[in-house]
């Protein structure tokens, strides 16, 4: 555990832990740093380097109500806001690129949508303006 004084790094760190696989220290599984003071709201920020995960927390307050988000290397991105802040009621959006599927999930709507999928073919270039949609699915 590293700990340090609030304003000492230029990008609010004030505490890192990591965790190792063995007591050698050679191969580390979770790297968790805590922020203080961002202007773009990250308050935490953990790295699985085994998973090639990433994950990013936000305090109220972040652009587009933005609460999480996280990153899995080639597979998937799970954006998850704050439904409150956010006119639309977007709870959570879900790129799962190894499936070729975006869904995004909703609360609190005047028109009572609370699920939405789109699905893509793998043609083209792989691009977001390049993809045919296949499947769109809408729940209310």
């Amino acid at each position: 555990l590293e700990m340090f004084v609030e304003f000492s790094h230029e990008d609010g760190l004030v505490s890192r832990l990591t965790v190792y696989k063995d007591n050698e220290k050679l191969e580390a599984i979770e790297i968790r740093e805590q922020y203080m003071h961002r202007k773009d709201k990250q308050v935490e920020h953990r790295r699985y380097a085994q998973e090639k995960k990433l994950i990013r927390r936000y305090d109220p307050g972040r652009q587009h109500a933005l609460k999480e988000l996280t990153l899995v290397e080639g597979k998937e991105r799970i954006i998850t806001f704050y439904p409150e802040a956010r006119l639309d009621g977007l709870v959570e959006r879900a790129e799962k690129w190894y499936k070729k599927k975006t869904c995004e999930t909703f609360t609190a709507r005047d028109d009572r949508l609370i699920y939405r999928s789109v699905k893509y073919d793998d043609k083209g270039s792989g691009k977001p303006d390049d993809m045919n949609i296949i499947k769109m699915t809408e729940k209310f």
